[in-house]
């Protein structure tokens, strides 16, 4: 059935396509909640490239999103109020990376885990990872390449006195040798040389060279 009110319809892709980027660029929408935006490219109806006029941030869109005003300006700290995505996320991708990402962000943050885990009311995150984008970028330079083993996001072994979610600071430790290095443990330096040689193949040299200096 042929739709009357939409012209495009026995147009040619290419033609459907000219005849859009005519129609949509250079005009400004507006979001829910997340002010206005211009479209600064239309590529095709699934591939729209938008900026934000208040922040200038740069964003990728389906043009159906655009008419509806369904965006996020990604900029701004929609996360715990004070993390930053960056860019859009699609359904599904880098879910374990967001996931360590936002737990991390919990511990700190949320108020509600600090009342129940006061030693982390001491504890900070690195300006820099409070952008999931840099966050994602160390997490793939430095995830284990072991999937049989359960590794935990670990700041406590590389960072000394200075209790810090960082690049320089954290490192990715077996759960195992997490649980057993923990500060109220007896035998935590002993349990560290035992485990270390155990991971010493799953594990950074400079973390490797950590458990045995504890």
């Amino acid at each position: 059935m042929i739709d009357s009110n939409n012209p495009t319809q026995k147009m040619s892709n290419q033609e459907r396509v000219a005849y859009c980027k005519n129609k949509y660029e250079g005009v400004v929408f507006k979001s829910e909640n997340y002010g206005e935006f211009i479209i600064t490219k239309y590529n095709n109806a699934l591939d729209v490239d938008i900026k934000f006029l208040k922040t200038n941030f740069e964003s990728k869109i389906e043009i159906s999103q655009a008419r509806k005003g369904k965006v996020k300006d990604y900029s701004l700290p929609l996360v715990r109020n004070i993390g930053i995505v960056g860019r859009r996320i699609k359904k599904g991708e880098s879910k374990i990376i967001i996931d360590t990402w936002n737990n991390m962000l919990g511990r700190v943050y949320c108020e509600s885990y600090l009342n129940k885990n006061t030693s982390y009311k001491k504890v900070t995150i690195h300006k820099e990872w409070l952008c999931f984008s840099n966050f994602e970028k160390w997490y793939l330079k430095n995830k284990p390449k072991n999937k049989n083993i359960k590794y935990n996001l670990d700041k406590d072994l590389l960072s000394g006195k200075h209790l810090i979610y960082s690049p320089s600071t954290c490192c990715f430790l077996p759960e195992e040798i997490n649980l057993a290095i923990r500060k109220n443990i007896k035998n935590r330096k002993s349990n560290a040389i035992i485990l270390a040689d155990k991971y010493k193949n799953d594990i950074s040299k400079k973390v490797y060279k950590a458990l045995l200096k504890l």
